[in-house]
C-alpha cells in the first residue's frame, strides 16, 4: 500500500496500494531537508500510533536502502512510479533480508514547507489515505528526507524460523514450499478481497457508472483468482516453475491495468460529482 496527494487528493488506484502525495503549499519559506530529522519523524509517526493504540515501528534498514533511492527519483518523477514498477524487488531485493521477509509495504510521500518533524507525520495523519498506512498492520518503517522530500516506507516482517517452528507439524509431515512465497501470495489474496468488496460496493454510489465498475470489478476478480491459485499452489507444492512464472507475470499485468483503470474511474466520478452541483471539498473524495 502507499500513498500520496499532489495539492488536492489524488485518485484511489488499486493492487493493495492506495496512492496518493502530501504537498504542503504554504507560502512561507522554504525549511531545508537539514533541519528536519529523519529518525525524529519516524519518531513522531510512533506518537501518532501510540495514540491511537497501533504497535510502535521499529526502523528497518534494509528497507532505508530503498527510501533513499525514493526520495532522490521523487525530485524528478512526483510519483509512486518508482515504488509500483518495482513489484516484487521491493520484497527480493529491499526487504527480504536471511531469515527475515516482508509480506507488505507501504509508501507515503511528501514535499514543501515544513517546520517541524511533528507537521510533517500531523499532515499525514490528517489526510485519510496516508493515516491509513500510518496505522497500518506493519511492524518496521524508515523515513528518508532531501531538500524538502520527504518519503516514509512502511513494512510487515516476518521471521521465517519462528513460522517453520508454528508449523512443525506440516514440516514433520514432509510438507516442503517456500515460506516466503506462501506469505506473501496469503497477503495478497487479504489485499485483493479487500479491494474487491471496495469496488463493489461502489455500485451504491450514482458517480461511479455500472458499466465502470464492471470492469474493474472484473479485473479484480481476475488477480484474485491467480493469487488463490498461488497461494494453494505453493502452500501444496503442487505449482510447477513455469506455471507459478506465467500466473505470476499475469497478476502484474492485471495489476497495472487494475491501478490505471481505477484512477481513470476516479477522475470520472470527481467530474460527475462537480457537475451534480456539489461542493468541490466534498467531491474530493474521489481525489484520495
Amino acid at each position: 500500500m502507499f500513498t500520496y496527494i499532489l495539492n488536492d487528493q489524488q485518485n484511489k488506484q488499486q493492487d493493495g496500494v492506495i496512492p496518493g502525495i502530501l504537498m504542503n503549499t504554504s507560502n512561507e519559506a522554504i525549511i531545508t531537508w537539514s533541519k528536519l530529522d529523519e529518525n525524529n519523524i519516524e519518531a513522531e509517526i510512533n506518537v501518532i500510533r501510540k495514540e491511537n493504540e497501533k504497535n510502535e515501528l521499529t526502523k528497518y534498514e534494509p528497507l532505508c536502502e530503498l527510501a533513499k533511492i525514493r526520495v532522490e527519483e521523487i525530485k524528478t518523477d512526483w510519483s509512486h512510479k518508482g515504488f509500483e514498477n518495482r513489484n516484487e524487488e521491493i520484497y527480493t531485493r529491499f526487504c527480504n533480508k536471511n531469515n527475515i521477509v516482508c509480506t507488505s509495504a507501504g509508501e507515503n510521500l511528501a514535499k514543501g514547507s515544513f517546520k517541524t518533524e511533528k507537521e510533517v507525520a500531523i499532515e499525514w495523519f490528517n489526510s485519510p489515505e496516508h493515516k491509513e498506512n500510518m496505522l497500518g498492520e506493519y511492524n518496521v518503517q524508515c523515513v528518508a528526507a532531501s531538500e524538502n522530500h520527504f518519503v516514509s516506507l512502511f513494512a510487515y516482517t516476518q521471521d521465517l524460523e519462528v513460522i517453520e517452528k508454528a508449523n512443525k507439524e506440516l514440516l514433520e509431515s514432509n510438507v516442503k514450499y517456500d515460506y516466503s512465497k506462501v506469505i506473501f501470495w496469503e497477503e495478497q489474496k487479504n489485499l485483493n478481497e479487500k479491494y474487491l468488496n471496495s469496488w463493489e460496493s461502489g455500485y451504491k454510489n450514482t458517480h461511479y457508472k455500472k458499466e465502470d465498475l464492471d470492469r474493474i470489478v472484473k479485473l479484480l476478480k481476475e488477480k484474485k483468482d491467480i493469487a488463490d491459485k498461488l497461494w494453494d499452489g505453493y502452500t501444496n507444492s503442487s505449482v510447477t516453475n513455469q506455471v507459478s512464472e506465467e500466473l505470476e507475470t499475469k497478476y502484474w499485468e492485471l495489476s497495472s491495468e487494475s491501478s490505471k483503470l481505477s484512477k481513470e474511474l476516479n477522475d470520472n466520478a470527481y467530474e460527475n460529482c462537480l457537475n451534480e452541483g456539489v461542493e468541490k471539498s466534498i467531491c474530493k473524495i474521489y481525489k484520495s
